[in-house]
């Protein structure tokens, strides 16, 4: 819920820059790696600190939030008319380095299958549930 917000927050940030007069090559691609790395679970990688969970919110109110953060985000997709490629922002890993504003929205989406096929993994392991 909190990477989901960030990662919206990065194509927030993206929109409010002018656009990138190189964003074809700084971005070609890009979706193809989003895709080849994310939901595969390629490499592993460390959540920033601000967006690690902390145990403090109860489940009910991460699943609340998550899914208000979600419509938010679905509505902006559904509806936005926006130049989305050419507007750029740099992703704080690496291997990413410039994406555009649509590649962050493919981002949020691909990063929600990489957890959901880590709980898929983590609930076939012997001993769950504790």
């Amino acid at each position: 819920m909190l990477a989901q917000d960030a990662i919206f927050s990065f194509i927030e940030k993206s929109l409010a820059q002018q656009p990138n007069p190189d964003w074809e090559s700084k971005t070609a691609a890009k979706e193809e790696l989003l895709e080849r790395v994310l939901p595969h679970r390629t490499g592993r990688a460390q959540a920033p600190v601000a967006v690690q969970p902390s145990g403090k919110l109860k489940r009910d109110e991460i699943i609340k939030q998550f899914k208000q953060s979600r419509s938010k985000i679905l509505e902006f997709a559904e509806r936005t008319a926006l130049p989305l490629k050419a507007h750029t922002y740099d992703n704080p890993f690496p291997i990413f380095n410039t994406l555009n504003a649509y590649n962050w929205l493919l981002y949020i989406a691909l990063h929600t299958t990489r957890h959901n096929k880590q709980i898929a993994e983590i609930k076939t392991s012997s001993g769950y549930p504790k």
